[in-house]
């Protein structure tokens, strides 16, 4: 019964299922407006759950492996997206800029940064709460201490 209720608590209490839709629907619409075609949509699940299983097959050595070579790799799409994006919009970088600083010292970034932070506050304490009392009884930790 352990597996599956800690499936059940993967895939509808962690996000996982959130993430791995996002990653499918993004995957439609490129494969639509990108590439011209429209795949079904169990596609990208079943692409995903070959690349997943084909890292976690290999055990933890298998993921380091992966992890290793996937974020440096990340990081550089990442910052080559973005300074590719300022580069193509140089002409309204100056008048965001310009738009900030200007916007940054009126009353209303006063009252809206004082507002923002009592929100924050409050959603970090309810969040962090809620974290707590979620992670409890999900099943992740005995996972990690299997592994170790």
């Amino acid at each position: 019964m352990f597996p599956f209720f800690g499936a059940c608590a993967a895939l509808l209490g962690t996000g996982n299922m959130a993430q791995s839709n996002t990653v499918a629907r993004t995957f439609l619409e490129a494969a639509r407006t990108v590439g011209g075609v429209d795949p079904p949509a169990w596609v990208p699940g079943l692409l995903i759950t070959a690349a997943v299983g084909l890292v976690l097959l290999g055990g933890i050595r298998r993921i380091a492996v992966v992890a290793e070579r996937l974020v440096p790799a990340m990081i550089v799409l990442d910052f080559a997206t973005t300074l590719s994006y300022l580069l193509l919009n140089l002409g309204a970088v100056l008048r965001v800029f310009s738009l900030i600083i200007s916007s940054a010292f009126s009353p209303s970034a006063a009252v809206g940064g004082f507002v923002g932070s009592s929100v924050s506050q409050v959603i970090a304490a309810g969040v962090s709460r809620g974290v707590l009392s979620n992670e409890a009884g999900l099943g992740s930790a005995p996972i990690g201490h299997g592994i170790a």
